[in-house]
């Protein structure tokens, strides 16, 4: 698997560690971490002989889903319809210098996924929304700081369409990606009505510039608010910040992953859809210029 840094992206976007050439071989199911009962495993490692529009699959599959947990079930129904696992293997020393991984990794027998913002940098799967999240956040910062942004402040916090700000000190949203923070050296989680809390506060800059990252795709709001804030005198905007799932990595990958005795890194946080509403008050121009 050496030509893995030649693949497409979507079909390298999972990929798992392995230590030797009989483990890069093994796309199967190892049953034997699955099943404990003999005549359970032999019953239903059977069941991979049958064609997924046979006409008993469908009733198969029910059963299998009524007897196991959800970790072996999920990950069994993907192999059973797709008859492969989501995923490339390879060695170490196919990925170590064609691609970045965080310090300590990467190990055998992990799975790494990674995605279109940053394509060569593969992240355990247990931490990969987390890091998106954050990466995505820490992008409206530095568009922010760019446009010379002098505040900005969260108006509210919705999560899978329930709104979570509640006036609460920002620094207690319990979104479940985690807190919301910045890379940039700002106050942050200071409260000033109980409106709106600010979320950042900068200095005035020497100067406003573009700001390019492939985030800005990803939100019209962030892209109309550049373009009029270079070429007007722009003071106040409202923008939308959405994170959800578009990548694939979700709790059923995760769990396919688990049962054929992947390792994804730690407990697999499922994606939740989480939208904040800014507003952004900007430094006037003829104070910058």
């Amino acid at each position: 698997m050496s030509d893995v840094k030649n693949m497409p992206l979507h079909e390298r976007r999972i990929i798992m560690i392995a230590s030797d050439e009989t483990k890069l071989k093994q796309r199967t199911l190892d049953w034997s971490k699955i099943f404990i009962n003999e005549e359970d495993l032999s019953f239903y490692k059977s069941l991979i002989n049958h064609k997924k529009d046979s006409n008993d699959s469908r009733s198969i599959i029910q059963k299998f889903k009524d007897k196991f947990h959800d970790e072996v079930k999920d990950g069994f129904a993907y192999y059973f319809k797709e008859k492969r696992l989501p995923l490339v293997i390879c060695k170490i020393d196919d990925v170590i210098n064609n691609f970045k991984f965080p310090p300590q990794h990467p190990k055998n027998g992990f799975a790494y996924a990674c995605n279109d913002i940053e394509p060569d940098l593969y992240l355990p799967l247990s931490m990969f929304h987390s890091y998106m999240y954050q990466s995505k956040l820490s992008a409206f910062n530095e568009l922010c700081a760019a446009l010379g942004a002098r505040t900005c402040r969260v108006i509210s916090v919705e999560e899978n369409g329930k709104i979570i700000t509640n006036n609460a000190e920002l620094n207690k949203i319990p979104t479940k990606l985690g807190l919301i923070s910045s890379k940039l050296n700002l106050k942050i989680n200071k409260k000033t009505n109980r409106e709106s809390i600010i979320y950042l506060e900068l200095p005035k800059p020497n100067k406003i510039k573009s700001y390019e990252s492939l985030w800005l795709d990803s939100e019209p709001t962030w892209k109309s608010l550049q373009k009029i804030r270079l070429s007007n005198d722009l003071l106040k905007y409202t923008v939308d910040l959405n994170y959800t799932d578009e990548m694939g990595v979700d709790t059923k990958l995760a769990a396919s992953i688990n049962s054929v005795g992947g390792n994804i890194g730690g407990v697999f946080t499922g994606i939740t859809k989480v939208m904040y509403k800014f507003e952004v008050e900007f430094w006037p121009k003829d104070q910058i210029l």
